[in-house]
Parts: C-alpha cells; sequence; structure tokens
C-alpha cells in the first residue's frame, strides 16, 4: 500500500468507502488494473487549466517578446498569446479566444469529465464492495 492509507481491514463497508476516500493516493490493490483507462482529453484540459490559471498567478501572464500581458488564448496552438502576437502571421489565422472566456469553457469541460469520473469512482467503490462480501461469503 501506498504511505498515508490504512493497510488493516476496515470494520465495515462505509469504514471501507471512508478509507479510500480519505487516502491522498489510491495504491493498484484499490483498483484492479483492468477498470483503470488513461483520460487523455482530460489530461489536456487540466494542463491547459494550470496554464491559464498559474502563469498569471506566478507573474508569468507576460509575453516574453512583446513585454505584453497575455489577453488571448490560441485555439489552435492552445496557448496563451498578447495582442501583437494575434497579429503575428503564426496566429493571424488562428480562432482566438479572450483568456477568460477560454478559462470558463474548459473549466465547464473539466467540471463535466470530474463529474463522470465521480461517478465511475463509485460504480468501482460499489463493484469492490460486492466482490470483497462475495469474497467473504465463500470463506
Amino acid at each position: 500500500m501506498i504511505a498515508g492509507t490504512v493497510s488493516a481491514k476496515p470494520a465495515s463497508p462505509s469504514a471501507e468507502r471512508d478509507r479510500i476516500q480519505l487516502s491522498p493516493v489510491l495504491s493498484a490493490e484499490d483498483f484492479p488494473q483492468r477498470t483503470l483507462r488513461p483520460n487523455r482529453q482530460l489530461g489536456n484540459f487540466v494542463e491547459i487549466a494550470k496554464q491559464l490559471s498559474f502563469q498569471t498567478a506566478a507573474g508569468e501572464g507576460w509575453c516574453k517578446a512583446h513585454q505584453e500581458p497575455f489577453k488571448l488564448f490560441c485555439n489552435q496552438d492552445q496557448m496563451l498569446i498578447c495582442v501583437i502576437c494575434r497579429e503575428s502571421r503564426a496566429h493571424r489565422t488562428h480562432r482566438v479566444v479572450p483568456t477568460e472566456e477560454a478559462a470558463q469553457a474548459y473549466k465547464e469541460q473539466i467540471q463535466t469529465q470530474l463529474n463522470t469520473l465521480k461517478q465511475e469512482r463509485g460504480e468501482l467503490l460499489e463493484w469492490k464492495q460486492d466482490a470483497e462480501t462475495q469474497s467473504q461469503e465463500y470463506l
């Protein structure tokens, strides 16, 4: 088990759910490998959201080439750009939107994906509990 999780068998099914919900990291023992699938789309959304939010917070919200603040998001290149970059050949034909609009769109997509993943996680927890109950019955 990963550090921070309890290795002793919980006393009840609700204790098992609480242990999994409270553990900072789930191990391979918590879910069989065949039930986990990478979600590249969600990963891309998270990276873009990080770029949109952390660059401004860290003081990196400025174009290094033009010393202008990033105010636009290039959908084709998936990057923040300044208004001067928007007029350059690199982005002139691309669709750009204000950073706030792009952040809101990605936030909504991330929330939708998160809700789906939470639902799948709940189903997996139920499946795991059923399997453990059946295993105890066999013993």
